[in-house]
């Protein structure tokens, strides 16, 4: 099934394509989302009408009636913000717009692939179940995602820490700043004004060391900088494709990291450090495909394949 990306009218109204370019739904949206698993997207049709779903052909199946929602997670339910005034006014639907449960609350996330979702009750946040159960107390200042190693960052009475997700504290890092563990059980920190990485004991496994850094991605590689520039490290602080660029972002999840060398003129390398695209364009971004990409250059703005060729323009 292909991906939809979005395309904008002249008139500022939003559509999609597919991967060939091909206008799969007319722009007519004042504002659109990203397609789910499901094949549903958040839309506004109009500048004062809520937010409601559409399917793939554009067609409104759930109707635009909330002041806020979230997309469907894997669970098949969805947070949404109702029309009522008062502090309790997220709750969980269906893809059917159904109620999940008559349960509500003053704030909601989407639920993760655990089957565990974020709320916010009497100013504190905890964690519920499919059913609506409260399954982990809500007694948090905050609660990020459960990541790797079914750990959430949080914030409770004695500060931050990481818990599982019983609720229990398995960690409180003596680091002042640090980020979610990912899949390979690390943690990005900051200590006397270096970065590096802790794992799930606490421990420095990559000694703060970089002037700037980001979580490892998908393919085991972080972006890191130092004095010479930016470049990728693998999970044992080792340079893999050394610091020669002025910019890059994190790789994404189809193996392909957009870099500059003079940070005018951008294009993308694969994991192995050859470049795919040549640095041509003024800026690129990555969509909801992994065979698009978003481009701007002198005269227009559209999307590309990861051939560099020019598949559409982003307005129509």
């Amino acid at each position: 099934m292909d991906e939809l990306v979005s395309i904008r009218s002249a008139q500022g109204r939003f559509g999609c394509i597919d991967n060939q370019g091909r206008v799969v739904i007319a722009p007519r949206f004042h504002d659109l989302g990203f397609f789910d698993d499901f094949g549903l997207a958040v839309v506004r049709p109009e500048p004062d009408s809520g937010l409601g779903y559409i399917d793939r052909t554009g067609e409104l199946v759930i109707p635009a009636r909330y002041r806020d929602a979230w997309h469907f997670a894997a669970t098949g339910l969805a947070a949404v913000k109702l029309g009522k005034e008062h502090d309790y006014s997220w709750a969980y639907i269906d893809r059917q717009g159904n109620f999940a449960f008559l349960q509500y609350y003053e704030d909601a996330r989407s639920f993760d692939n655990a089957g565990m979702a974020r709320v916010k009750c009497q100013g504190s946040w905890g964690c519920i179940d499919v059913n609506g159960k409260l399954a982990i107390e809500a007694r948090f200042e905050s609660i990020s995602d459960f990541a790797g190693h079914g750990l959430a960052e949080a914030i409770d009475e004695a500060g931050r820490c990481f818990i599982n997700r019983c609720g229990e504290t398995v960690l409180r890092p003596r680091f002042k700043l640090f980020h979610p563990f990912d899949e390979y059980g690390l943690s990005l920190v900051k200590s006397r004004g270096k970065y590096g990485f802790m794992d799930i004991s606490g421990r420095a496994v990559i000694r703060p060391q970089f002037s700037d850094a980001a979580p490892f991605a998908a393919n085991g590689l972080a972006k890191a900088y130092n004095d010479q520039g930016c470049g990728f490290i693998n999970v044992l602080g080792e340079w893999l494709i050394p610091p020669l660029f002025s910019d890059a972002s994190s790789f994404s999840a189809d193996g392909l990291a957009i870099f500059s060398s003079d940070g005018e003129k951008w294009g993308c390398i694969n994991s192995s450090g050859q470049v795919e695209i040549a640095p041509r364009f003024a800026d690129i971004e990555f969509t909801d495909s992994p065979h698009l990409l978003k481009v701007r250059d002198e005269e227009r703005v559209g999307y590309i394949d990861r051939q560099g060729r020019w598949i559409s323009d982003y307005i129509c």
